[in-house]
């Protein structure tokens, strides 16, 4: 080969070796920073994660399904056989996603045993509230939990706090029943909880139009 043809090669070579490592790039202060707060949540995650298996509850189940869905995303990837497992070469904005996750775990009323069991607890009430005498012992914990992953969302734990979660779907099933519309729901809603802003208004409506409308 000729001295030409041997430097056209060693400079494609050296070309190719500057590309690899540039999109290579060592995380910022920034990322590292980002990355030792996930890392420390995620810890207190996977203590609790622990305590739910050692239990009995499998994973996939209550708080840990939404938190698992919310992981194992593509672009995540920070959930690994059970269990939170964090990278450390995200962007700033992936690990404010995942903090989002792991917070909203750790606050859920059903990421211990004794938050499920309360739930559980609380849920299947309300489902009898709803069936006659002859159906009532027919329903489980799995019942429980569709229902629960059904109508779980902050605006039905928001009424749900102030006037009770059987109180709730109890009225949530007689607007489906006698088909009220908007103005009905709100005004059904209004005899059990005052509705004297637009924040609250808007909660309403938007429960109406989720589970009734």
């Amino acid at each position: 080969m000729s001295k030409r043809g041997r430097y056209k090669r060693s400079r494609s070579s050296l070309i190719n070796r500057n590309i690899i490592a540039n999109s290579t790039k060592s995380p910022s202060i920034s990322q590292k920073s980002s990355f030792k707060k996930t890392l420390k949540l995620a810890k207190q995650v996977n203590s609790k994660l622990s305590k739910l298996t050692e239990s009995g509850y499998k994973s996939g189940t209550w708080a840990t399904k939404q938190l698992r869905n919310r992981l194992q995303t593509t672009k995540l990837r920070a959930w690994h056989r059970g269990r939170v497992k964090i990278k450390s070469n995200l962007s700033e904005t992936d690990y404010q996603a995942i903090n989002k996750a792991l917070n909203q775990f750790l606050e859920s009323k059903t990421s211990t045993p004794k938050g499920i069991k309360s739930q559980v607890k609380t849920t299947k009430q309300a489902i009898q509230n709803l069936l006659s005498d002859e159906n009532k012992e027919k329903v489980t914990d799995e019942d429980a939990e569709f229902y629960f992953d059904m109508l779980g969302t902050d605006d039905f734990d928001y009424f749900a706090e102030k006037i009770g979660p059987s109180t709730l779907w109890i009225l949530i099933d007689e607007a489906i029943t006698e088909n009220d519309s908007q103005n009905d729901w709100i005004n059904r809603l209004s005899n059990y909880i005052t509705i004297n802003d637009e924040d609250v208004r808007a909660r309403a409506i938007r429960l109406y139009n989720k589970y009734i409308g």
